[in-house]
């Protein structure tokens, strides 16, 4: 039991580091603390090992988005979130990105986004498949941006289940909602 313990802090770890990565591979500051996710509505530190999960409720913790400035029309750009679940299973994580200027209007999803996570441009979403209570998982969505300016969005996450769409929440009940703003400039040469 305690090597399986040390395997799953290990991962989540591994995970942590993984996204704090992708952030800086994507023009950030090389102070990696300068960097840190932080978790939707509050400014606490990252997960610990031990997470705790309430099965009789639809909540999770999520990690991630960020505000980029200076990406160039065209050129890679990345947005990564780390939905940790702290409540019952969910069937289908879906990520509705419709909100503010809509990210999806602005970006062509490229090739190294999270193969498991699918756009759905009609709807302004990406579904990540199923997050068992407990589990967490690291997402990036990599994309090029084709509109310059500054553009605000807003992440919201849900339960995409043959009962419908639920709302995931924090575990605090209140709603989980990500914001987000880039800052797009034209193409150099342009």
């Amino acid at each position: 039991m305690a090597d399986g313990l040390s395997v799953r802090a290990a991962g989540r770890v591994a995970i942590g580091l993984l996204v704090l990565g992708s952030l800086a591979a994507c023009g950030g500051p090389a102070n990696p603390a300068a960097r840190a996710p932080t978790p939707a509505g509050t400014s606490s530190p990252a997960p610990s090992p031990s997470v705790s999960v309430d099965p009789s409720s639809l909540s999770a913790v999520v990690y991630g988005g960020r505000s980029t400035t200076g990406a160039p029309v065209g050129y890679d750009d990345h947005v990564n979130f780390l939905v940790v679940n702290t409540g019952r299973d969910i069937s289908d994580l879906f990520i509705d990105l419709s909100g503010g200027d809509r990210w999806l209007d602005h970006h062509s999803i490229a090739m190294g986004t999270t193969p498991r996570c699918n756009t759905e441009p009609a709807v302004g979403a990406v579904e990540c498949g199923p997050l068992p209570s407990g589990q967490e998982l690291g997402i990036t969505l990599r994309a090029l941006p084709f509109t310059p300016g500054t553009l605000h969005y807003t992440a919201r996450f849900f339960d995409r289940s043959p009962a419908g769409m639920q709302e995931i929440r924090r575990p605090d009940g209140g709603p989980l909602v990500i914001s987000f703003s880039e800052t797009v400039v034209p193409a150099p040469g342009s």
